[in-house]
C-alpha cells in the first residue's frame, strides 16, 4: 500500500534509527520501517473520511458574473441563472474533509467537535473500503472536544485498544484522512513519540507527532497499529481551546483522548448525552504548608458549597487518596465530569476533626468561558481557521466557477446600550475547579 505520509515517515526513521543504531550497531532501519507500514495498514480500515455540508457561517451573496445566462455571455446558453443560483446561496460545503474513527461495529464512529464546528446541515462518513453513509449527530463531550456520529453500518472494522497508559518514549502515528483523496488510499502520517500521560487535568495524552486539521478526529497508534486515542484540537488551558491549539500547530506538542477513556464515556455519547466538564466550586490557598491542601474559598451556591464546605478547611483524600499538594487536587478534579460523584476527606484546622464529604460536580458556570467560540481570522467574516494555512492544500468552498469577489458587507449599526451594563457589578469568582 503506498502510504500518503511515506516522505515524512521515512525522513523520521532516517533520524530515528540513526539513534537506535549509535545505541545499536545491528540495528536495521528497514525492520524499524515495515514494521511502522504494518501498523499503518492496521489502522487504515477503521479511519474514515468525514465530509459536511451547509452550516454556519452562511456565505454573503455573490455577484453575478456580467452576461449570466444572456446568449454568448459567462454560464452561456440560459442556463446560467440556474446553476449560479443552486452554487451560490443555501448549498454551501465545509472547508473540506476531516478524520474520524470506527469505535463499535454497529456504526458508531467519533471524531473531534472541530469536524462540526459549522454546525452542518448534512453529514457523510466514507469508509476505507469506498462506501459511503449518512450520519447523524449523537452525543458530545464538550471538555474533551469529542462528537459521536451515527451510521447505519454492521460489521465495521474497529480497532484494537493499545495500552492504559503506554510507555513515554514510545512511537505514536498520528493518522488522519484529511487531505481527502480516494477512499482506498492510506491516512497522511505523522510520526512522533508517547510525551506524556494525563495531561490538561487528566484527559488527554500528549504527543510530539504532529497534530492538525488534516488529522484532528483521527487516530494516535501505537507502533503495533493499537488505538491509543483520538487526536483533538486542545489549547494548554484545556476544553475546546482552539485558538491555543492553532498557537501549538508545529510545535511539537498534540493532544489526543486516551483509548480507554473514550471507551468509558461512548455508552454516554452514543445514548445522545452531552458531557460537561465538573465543577466543585473551590479556590485553593497555593501558600499553605502542612498535610493536605487548604481551602482559600468556596463559591456561595456551589457543588462544595451545598455539601457544607467552608474556607479553611483542608482536603486531605479524594476518594481514598491522599492528597498533599494543589496540582493533585487539580488533577483528580479537572477529569471528572458535570454528574460525577467524589468522595473528599476533609480536616478541621481547629481541632483536627476529620470526616468525608460526598459531593456531586455541577456544569461549569457559563461565564467561566466552558465554550468558547472559533476565533475570527484576521480581517473578520467570522469563518473558522479551516484547512488552509497548515497543509498548503485549499480546502476551501470549490464549486468549480469562478465568481469573482464578495461585496464587503455592511457593518450593522452600533447597539444602544443597556441601562443595566451601567451598573456597577461584582464579578463571581467562581475558581478553578
Amino acid at each position: 500500500m503506498k502510504h500518503a505520509g511515506s516522505l515524512l515517515l521515512a525522513a523520521t526513521l532516517v533520524i530515528a534509527s540513526a539513534g537506535l543504531a549509535r545505541a545499536d550497531d545491528d540495528a536495521d532501519p528497514k525492520v524499524i520501517e515495515n514494521a511502522l507500514h504494518d501498523a499503518i495498514d492496521a489502522a487504515s480500515p477503521w479511519v474514515v473520511r468525514i465530509d459536511t455540508i451547509g452550516g454556519l457561517p452562511k456565505a454573503p451573496p455573490r455577484p453575478k458574473p456580467a452576461g449570466a445566462g444572456m446568449p454568448g455571455g459567462r454560464g452561456g446558453g440560459g442556463g446560467g441563472e440556474q446553476k449560479q443560483a443552486l452554487v451560490s446561496k443555501e448549498f454551501k460545503r465545509s472547508r473540506g474533509p476531516v478524520s474520524g474513527v470506527i469505535v463499535r461495529e454497529d456504526g458508531l464512529i467519533v471524531t473531534s467537535t472541530f469536524a462540526l464546528s459549522r454546525r452542518p446541515r448534512h453529514i457523510f462518513v466514507t469508509l476505507a473500503d469506498g462506501r459511503r453513509f449518512v450520519a447523524v449527530e449523537k452525543g458530545r463531550d464538550e471538555g474533551r472536544g469529542i462528537v459521536c456520529l451515527k451510521v447505519d453500518a454492521t460489521d465495521l472494522p474497529v480497532p484494537e485498544a493499545g495500552p492504559d497508559r503506554p510507555t513515554v518514549g514510545s512511537f505514536a502515528l498520528a493518522l488522519g484522512r484529511g487531505l481527502g483523496g480516494a477512499p482506498d488510499a492510506a491516512p497522511t502520517v505523522n510520526l512522533g513519540v508517547v510525551s506524556a500521560h494525563g495531561r490538561l487535568g487528566g484527559r488527554a495524552l500528549q504527543t510530539s507527532a504532529r497534530t492538525s486539521p488534516l488529522n484532528y478526529g483521527g487516530a494516535l497508534v501505537d507502533a503495533r497499529g493499537r488505538a491509543l486515542g483520538v487526536i483533538v484540537p486542545l489549547g494548554l488551558q484545556g476544553g475546546q481551546d482552539q485558538q491555543g491549539a492553532l498557537q501549538l500547530y508545529g510545535s511539537g506538542i498534540g493532544f489526543a483522548i486516551p483509548w480507554h477513556d473514550l471507551r468509558r464515556i461512548v455508552g454516554k455519547l452514543a445514548g445522545g448525552e452531552v458531557i460537561l466538564p465538573g465543577w466543585v466550586g473551590v479556590q485553593l490557598d497555593t501558600a499553605h504548608e502542612g498535610e493536605g491542601v487548604r481551602l482559600q474559598q468556596v463559591v456561595p451556591g456551589s457543588p462544595a458549597a451545598e455539601a457544607g464546605l467552608r474556607a479553611g478547611q483542608i482536603i486531605v483524600s479524594i476518594d481514598g487518596e491522599p492528597v498533599d499538594e494543589p496540582q493533585q487536587v487539580q488533577q483528580a478534579l479537572s477529569s471528572r465530569d458535570a454528574g460525577d460523584e467524589v468522595t473528599l476527606g476533609i480536616r478541621r484546622p481547629s481541632d483536627d476533626a476529620t470526616w468525608e464529604v460526598r459531593v456531586k460536580l455541577a456544569p461549569r458556570p457559563a461565564e467561566d468561558g466552558i465554550r468558547p467560540q472559533l476565533p475570527a481570522p484576521p480581517g473578520g467574516g467570522g469563518e473558522d481557521p479551516g484547512h488552509d494555512d497548515h497543509d498548503g492544500h485549499d480546502h476551501g468552498e470549490h464549486d468549480g466557477h469562478d465568481h469573482g469577489e464578495p461585496p464587503a458587507p455592511t457593518p450593522p449599526p452600533a447597539p444602544k446600550p443597556d441601562p443595566e451594563d451601567e451598573k456597577p457589578r461584582t464579578p463571581r469568582r467562581s475558581g478553578p475547579f
